[in-house]
């Protein structure tokens, strides 16, 4: 039976295990991955992962990837799931509710709630109308701008 924390599922050290190093080693994999976690974009099978990520990740760079709520092949059982691509193959992280994760592809953070990933909506700037109030929509629009620059609304 392998210890694991109840929230990530991180490795944890027994009394008198053989190799500590590898689940130490392990471990400091995964919390390298979890924290200020980015995702490179949403895949649906391991073939939707470019090969030149994967070479990458064996000169010691790793990424991330989420995997959707219908994934297919080897994945299928594996929905909203993150994998991580290292130098010893593909590691998995089963996401926590409210977990966040920066996704590259959109430029927005993506929050884990109900057991479903969402993304920050899309807000568009004011136009048309009867009455134009130029301040009013000037602010709409810095708002809207700083919202976008932290990842919570899309463009």
């Amino acid at each position: 039976m392998t210890l694991r924390t109840s929230r990530h599922k991180l490795p944890l050290l027994a009394v008198g295990q053989a190799q500590k190093e590898y689940t130490h080693n392990e471990a400091l994999l995964l919390i390298d991955n979890l924290l200020n976690l980015s995702i490179v974009s949403i895949v649906d099978r391991p073939e939707d992962i470019e090969p030149e990520a994967i070479e990458q990740t064996i000169e010691g760079e790793s990424s991330a990837w989420l995997i959707s709520d219908a994934p297919s092949g080897a994945w299928s059982q594996r929905a909203n799931q993150i994998v991580i691509s290292t130098a010893n193959g593909f590691r998995y992280l089963e996401p926590v509710e409210n977990m966040r994760i920066h996704n590259t592809q959109s430029g927005c953070l993506m929050i884990y709630k109900d057991m479903s990933w969402f993304t920050a909506p899309t807000h568009t700037e004011p136009a048309g109308g009867d009455i134009i109030d130029s301040q009013a929509r000037e602010s709409i629009v810095a708002i809207l701008d700083n919202l976008r620059q932290f990842g919570l609304s899309r463009s």
